[in-house]
Formats: C-alpha cells, structure tokens, sequence
C-alpha cells in the first residue's frame, strides 16, 4: 500500500496530481464565463441568506447587472417553467442537504429573471448500487414525462447509463450529472451523452485530502482501518487512489484492514465492530463516506475505546459533509469529515440547467465545486452553511 518505487513505464502512466490539477483546473475554468454573471453568494454577515441586489439593479435575490442586463435575461427567459427530475442514488441526509441548495438557487434566479421551476424527486427504493435498473427507469420515465432535464446521481457506471442517457437526449431532455466520477473517464469523455457533471474530484478533493489528514495527525506514523464501498464502485476504486497518493508521502503508515461497509451506517457499524475485534489498536479510522464513518465511532464506542482528544485515542476522518457528522465533530465522536460540497452541487447543478435551457448557453462538460476539511476548528461554519439549505426561501 504504501510502496514508491515503480518501473519506468508505471511512471509514464501514472495519475499525476500535478498535470491532473493543471487539467481540473481548465476544466472549472470553463464556467466562470457563463456561471459567474449568475451566481450569487452568500451573504457577508455570515446569515447564509443572498446578498441583496445591487445598487440600480431591477432584480430580486441573486441579480447580478444593472437594469438593463436584467430586462435582457429576463426577456430572454421569458417566465417560461423549467421542468427538472431529481434522481440521487437513494434518498438520505447528504441528498437532503443538496435539494435545499438546489431549491435556494432556484428561488433566486427566479426571483431575479422571472424563470419558474416544476420539480419532482424520485429514487429507487434501494440502494441504486444495487438497482441500477430502477434508476434507469425513472431516467425513461422522466424523458417520457418531456421534462426539459434529469439531474442524476447514479450507482451505475457510466457505461451502463449510456442507453438511458441517448435516449433521454433524443426526446429532448438534457442529463445533468451530480456527485459523479467523470474525472476516471477523461480519455473517453466525448463520448458520454450528459450535458454537464457537478461534482469534486474524488482523487485529490476526497481521498487524498483524507490520507493526508490522518499523516499529519499522526505524525506519520500509525495503523489505518477503511471502511469502504462495495467492490466494484467507481467511486470507491478512485478514491483509493487518491488515498493511496497521499498515504504514500507517510512510509510510517499501514494499512491494517478493510472491510466493506456498503455506504450505509448500520453496516459500517457491524463492521468496524469485526475489525476492532481483530485490532483493537489501531490509530485510525477513514469511513470512505460519511454514515460509514459514523457507523465506525459508534464501533468505538461499543468496544469501549478512546475518540481521539489531540494526543491520543482514535482518529475517524468521514467524507461527505451532513450536519450529522458536523454534530459529531463537535461531540468529539469524529476527528473530522471532508464536506464535498452537497449544498453547493445543488446549486450548480441549477445554474448549469438554467443557463444551457433558459439561456441556451454552452456549459462546461464538468464543473468541479470547492471541497472542504471540516474539524472542530472550523464546524460552526461549516455547519452554518449546510443548515441554512435545511431551510430554503421556497420548496418547489
């Protein structure tokens, strides 16, 4: 896990996080053009609320222009209804968080330009890592329905969600990815039939961020435990990566064991509780997403041993960013988690359907949004955020 040394030919091929960082970056860079005129932040006194219109400014929340450059989009847009399916992997806290910041986008450039928005949620029942078919079918049903886009978070790989994705696009509805892995098919990209993919790089944004935490928490030296998605994930095999890359700046550090936790709670809990059995000693804990992270401190807790207090205990890193974790966080039942940007994918993925169906503006085919290391340093804030997409302006 830990080894450097490879042959000259691995060097060549290798992922290289300098030239990746170089690529991700034209990548992002794409839509500052297009979104950027658009976006609204956060206001300034921390409220989380939009900054108010600027000065001669004819919009709402979210405006950006003088008079004219309003009248203009809003005529453009024309209050035409833009009908958007909203189909995560399955339901649950992170998707949650990520719909509020969808529905806070919405309401604001529909306050500004007049755009209005039918919005429907549909997920499989299962975990769609294990029913992709479902998921597929709400993709055909969506299509059918001639809803102008589908934003998708899916379990399939990309290959598997071709036929659904052609066809989607052949009735006329646009896909837009969310939370996705593009960044493991850059070679073949042109291929695939989304129109644009929000998300983070799980590489560098994620994994490496979480093995370079544990190396500077421990000094470099120490015995890790992952609790990991099921074989086969493409989420799960980059990350690993990136993981991989960092641990590899740390010789003091192993890995110990790996147990699949199925990104769900309870069954992150049941294993780390059979691994801990096994290595009751270990220093860390990096629960690939967060309810596996979780399921791991609530394994501590079962076998009695001690959450890390800065000197000593266990380290447990998740990835995900839910307001469950920042809680935990600040109970000191985990160390820290990566927020990978739920609220923020939510809006983006808005601003990237509204500008390439209202605006019929081109939009990057990826769009990379901020990732976030959250400890207890940081959690008022990051919590702050991810409660305020609890509370949106208006549900659609």
């Amino acid at each position: 896990m830990n080894e450097t040394s490879s042959s000259p030919a691995e060097e060549q091929t290798r992922f290289s996080r300098r030239s990746f960082l170089r690529k991700s970056s034209l990548v992002a860079g794409a839509a500052i053009g297009s979104s950027a005129l658009l976006s609204a932040c956060t206001g300034g006194d921390g409220s989380g609320a939009a900054p108010a219109a600027a000065a001669g400014s004819g919009g709402g929340p979210g405006t950006v222009g003088d008079d004219a450059y309003v009248k203009a989009v809003t005529e453009k847009v024309k209050g035409r209804t833009i009908k958007v399916g909203f189909t995560p992997i399955f339901l649950s806290e992170f998707f949650t968080q990520m719909e509020g910041g969808a529905f806070q986008r919405m309401y604001e450039l529909e306050q500004a330009y007049g755009v209005k928005w039918q919005w429907q949620r549909s997920s499989p029942a299962a975990n769609s890592f294990n029913a992709t078919q479902a998921q597929i079918q709400i993709v055909q049903n969506f299509a059918s329905r001639k809803f102008d886009a589908v934003a998708i978070g899916s379990g399939g790989d990309f290959a598997t969600m071709q036929n659904a994705y052609t066809q989607a696009t052949k009735n006329g509805t646009k896909i837009f990815q969310f939370n996705m892995v593009p960044e493991a098919h850059f070679d073949s990209m042109d291929r695939f039939e989304f129109t644009s993919s929000v998300g983070y790089d799980n590489r560098f944004q994620a994994g490496f961020v979480a093995g370079d935490f544990i190396g500077k928490t421990l000094k470099g030296k120490g015995t890790i435990m992952q609790i990991w998605g099921p074989p086969g994930s493409e989420f799960a095999a980059i990350r690993q990566e990136g993981f991989d890359a960092a641990l590899a700046q740390y010789p003091g550090l192993k890995v110990i064991a790996k147990g699949n936790g199925q990104y769900q709670r309870n069954t992150g809990f049941t294993v780390s509780q059979a691994l801990l059995t096994r290595f009751p000693d270990v220093n860390a804990i990096y629960g690939e997403n967060e309810d596996m992270a979780l399921g791991a401190a609530q394994a501590v807790d079962a076998r009695g041993l001690k959450h890390w207090d800065g000197t000593k205990g266990v380290v447990i890193i998740g990835a995900d960013g839910l307001v469950s974790g920042m809680e935990a966080i600040r109970a000191g039942k985990m160390t820290a988690s990566i927020d990978v940007g739920s609220v923020d994918m939510g809006r983006e993925f808005v601003d990237m359907i509204f500008q390439s169906i209202a605006l019929e503006n081109a939009v990057p085919k990826i769009r990379w949004v901020p990732t976030r290391l959250v400890t207890k340093e940081n959690v008022d804030t990051a919590e702050a955020y991810l409660k305020w997409s609890l509370k949106p302006a208006k549900k659609y």
